[in-house]
């Protein structure tokens, strides 16, 4: 029985790691605007807070947005289905605040 529960810590601690640096990816397309690409699972209801301070990390590691950003698009993509549901991909277009 230990070792059921030390084999599930472990999944649990990779899952936890896996969040951290599963940030997505962001592309700068002209000096005020930018397309972030992220993954996201819909029973998931914290997602979009977190995906929205992930952003915000990449804006400041880019050194933009220092005013504020505005999201001009919001365009998720079923990329795949698993047992807990579909898997998306979701894109926000936008650009930084005057």
């Amino acid at each position: 029985m230990k070792k059921f529960f030390v084999i599930a810590l472990a999944l649990l601690s990779g899952c936890a790691l896996h969040e951290t640096f599963n940030t997505g990816r962001f592309e700068i397309i002209e000096d005020d605007t930018f397309i972030y690409h992220v993954p996201a699972q819909p029973v998931e209801m914290k997602d979009e807070d977190t995906r929205m301070q992930w952003l915000t990390e990449h804006l400041a590691l880019n050194e933009m947005c220092e005013q504020g950003f505005v999201i001009l698009k919001r365009q998720p993509t079923a990329i795949r289905q698993t047992l807990a549901g579909k898997r998306y991909r979701i894109a926000y277009y936008g650009r930084c605040k005057d």
